[in-house]
């Protein structure tokens, strides 16, 4: 039975990962685009069309009554996103947070990667993943799944004002996780990345010993002198495939601390920026950056 838990930890695990791998405000802008695009019925009655023609050129004489709400706040967004000098931003990071389709994308290639991670752990090879789980390993499976949540949890609280790249903000939010950190969704990151790592690494699990099979898998000279046959490709593959999940994390481990750091740094800057040092030091001063009652 512990590997079809292993393989429910995965699945669960990839779907919190998508979910938050595609900006919101992108589809609902393509939707809005869309509905933009759809043909306006023309009045049937030339009387009406006249009418409403005059109408129209005298709210252009006269002016707009007034701006709403939306459109001022929509218009403060847009100058303090342009008059604020952002970050550099990595050429892969830009790419991808301005495209819906490559975030569609990657997502879906998270979710059929796992896809067959699970088919490897409880049909293809289930001997090599039964071994009970032990204690750590479920501390570790908890935890990161909560990292995501706490990262979907502060992705959702932002809402519209959520972004990939570094924009100016445009007011302080106080709700939900940002009530007692300032940057919980780097927290749901650097959890994640650490407690996933820790999962697949334990010292009592098996996807160590399996993902250091890889150099069997890459042996040419195995290779030369073996019998290929469909069977053997997709478990060297798998095999492959686990060591390189495992480097991955283990990279992400010595990478995003050092880059979340400089964001979290530029990202305090622009508020102080914005609505000033003192307010945003008291807006400090009531909460963790990271982690509560530590940092």
């Amino acid at each position: 039975m512990a590997q079809y838990a292993r393989a429910a930890y995965l699945g669960l695990d990839a779907l919190l990962v998508a979910s938050v791998m595609v900006d919101r405000s992108l589809i609902l802008k393509a939707i809005k685009g869309a509905e933009s695009r759809t043909p306006e019925k023309r009045p049937e009655n030339p009387a009406e069309g006249s009418t409403s023609k005059s109408k129209g050129d005298k709210k252009k004489k006269n002016g707009s009554p007034g701006e709403t709400d939306d459109e001022k706040a929509l218009k403060t967004e847009v100058l303090a996103t342009t008059s604020t000098v952002k970050p550099h931003e990595s050429i892969m990071i830009s790419l991808y947070a301005g495209n819906l389709w490559i975030q569609i994308l990657s997502a879906l290639g998270i979710l059929s990667l796992t896809a067959l991670q699970m088919y490897d752990v409880a049909i293809s090879r289930p001997h090599l993943f039964n071994a009970p789980i032990t204690a750590s390993q479920q501390r570790a499976a908890v935890l990161s799944i909560l990292m995501s949540l706490l990262r979907l949890w502060a992705i959702s609280t932002l809402g519209p004002l959520f972004t990939f790249t570094v924009h100016a903000p445009t007011k302080l939010v106080t709700t939900g996780p940002y009530e007692m950190l300032i940057h919980p969704s780097y927290t749901g990151i650097l959890g994640w990345n650490l407690f996933k790592f820790s999962f697949l690494v334990d010292g009592t699990g098996p996807f160590v010993n399996i993902a250091l099979r890889v150099w069997d898998a890459l042996d040419l000279h195995n290779i030369a002198h073996s019998r290929l046959n469909i069977l053997d490709v997709f478990t060297d593959g798998m095999d492959v495939m686990w060591f390189l999940s495992i480097l991955g994390l283990g990279a992400g481990l010595m990478v995003l601390p050092i880059a979340i750091y400089r964001r979290m740094m530029f990202e305090e800057w622009q508020l102080e920026q914005t609505f000033g040092v003192g307010a945003f030091r008291e807006y400090r001063a009531k909460r963790w950056r990271l982690i509560p009652f530590l940092l």
